[in-house]
């Protein structure tokens, strides 16, 4: 998580993650987050490269995280609801 966080990008490509998951696929998530597909697969190939490992499996549908890939996504969640609730309320 270390090396992901402090990439440049790095804390938007975890956001851009957590949103994926459920959609049916790459292309529909892509669509719900108002990005062109090919940006969405730019940010999780560069995400997945600093993670060192694939954190979707691409071969599925719906979109579902890899059994590491989850436990990242939780991990960048419960430290992003930290970092949220901590931030005062007209800086977000």
């Amino acid at each position: 998580m270390q090396h992901i966080s402090t990439r440049r990008g790095g804390p938007d490509w975890l956001r851009t993650a957590l949103m994926v998951p459920g959609h049916r696929t790459r292309r529909s998530a892509a669509l719900t987050l108002g990005i062109p597909r090919t940006s969405l697969n730019h940010r999780l190939k560069m995400l997945e490269t600093a993670a060192g490992f694939e954190i979707f499996n691409h071969r599925k549908r719906p979109v579902v995280a890899t059994e590491r890939g989850q436990a990242l996504l939780d991990e960048a969640r419960n430290l992003f609801d930290l970092l949220d609730r901590q931030q005062p309320r007209g800086a977000r």
